[in-house]
């Protein structure tokens, strides 16, 4: 296939090649290459610094629930995330910088009123869902899940941060404060010899916040929004996510089983809705208003 191609673009546009190199081009590849290698590198070596220290505080059992917790959150959190971060870094690296701006705030604004509300779904629902699909030994699994869920869900929001940070060539700024939580989630284990597996999980949720605030101040204001602007949009969804869980909360305190599981996740949906389309609704009329015209009222 490739050779095919390399033959009809010659054909139709040939030109001479020519031995042309500049150290210099190579630059921000390289700049860009080597923060996501030390990241990943770091990271991979913090967690298992982690995992290590865990399983000796508190033993192979907990570790394996903290392991289950820790990857149905970053799972579910970055099968959502992945697929906008990357559109946006797309568009980042071919438009200006104001036309950057603008697109961020809205996807940051519109991904939260979805992940933030969503995931304090999950949250209510955990303790029922993994008894009945994993039984009741893991039940500390899903008492780690949810503060590791709360704050993920705001680190996975500020990968958005991450695109365009990438797409201008700044992306040690997204990589020193990665490293830098990765590290302090092994002192947040450490804790565990003297507090529980449920109150370290509630540290590292504090450090998963603390990160995407950290990478939201150090994007520059000409690609992105300052912190008190998103804040305001995490306030908003974050009035939306504590509906959401009392709604769920209070549906499943009134009985047990998958019928009352299905009740309070409808529920749940229910007020989800609502409460974004309470502030949301300028811009849900504005888009959908236009869709539902011309896909079902068309002539």
């Amino acid at each position: 296939m490739y050779v095919i191609r390399a033959v009809m673009l010659n054909f139709i546009a040939f030109k001479r090649p020519s031995f042309e190199f500049q150290f210099s081009a190579l630059a921000g590849h390289l700049n860009m290459s080597g923060a996501l290698l030390a990241r990943r590198s770091g990271e991979l070596i913090a967690k298992s610094f982690e995992n290590a220290l865990y399983e000796r505080i508190f033993g192979a059992a907990s570790l394996g629930s903290y392991s289950v917790a820790t990857q149905v959150t970053r799972f579910g959190c970055d099968l959502f995330m992945n697929p906008p971060i990357g559109s946006l870094y797309a568009f980042a690296i071919r438009n200006e910088e104001r036309n950057v701006r603008a697109l961020h705030f809205k996807i940051f604004r519109y991904l939260s009123f979805v992940l933030i509300p969503g995931v304090a779904l999950a949250v209510a629902i955990a303790p029922s869902l993994f008894s009945l699909v994993l039984s009741d030994n893991w039940s500390l699994a899903a008492l780690i899940f949810q503060p590791l869920a709360l704050g993920y869900a705001f680190t996975a929001l500020s990968g958005l941060n991450d695109a365009v940070l990438m797409s201008g060539n700044k992306t040690w700024r997204a990589t020193i404060p990665a490293l830098s939580a990765a590290i302090g989630r092994i002192f947040a284990v450490s804790a565990g010899f003297w507090f529980s597996p449920v109150i370290v999980a509630w540290l590292v949720c504090f450090l998963f916040i603390a990160q995407a605030i950290w990478l939201i101040l150090g994007t520059p204001r000409s690609l992105a929004f300052g912190l008190h602007v998103l804040f305001r949009t995490w306030a908003s969804a974050s009035f939306c996510a504590v509906v959401v869980y009392i709604v769920c909360s209070a549906l499943l305190d009134i009985g047990d089983g998958p019928a009352f599981l299905g009740i309070a996740i409808l529920g749940g949906v229910v007020s989800w809705f609502l409460t974004v389309f309470g502030f949301l609704h300028k811009e849900i009329r504005s888009h959908a208003a236009p869709f539902i015209r011309n896909n079902f009222f068309r002539r």
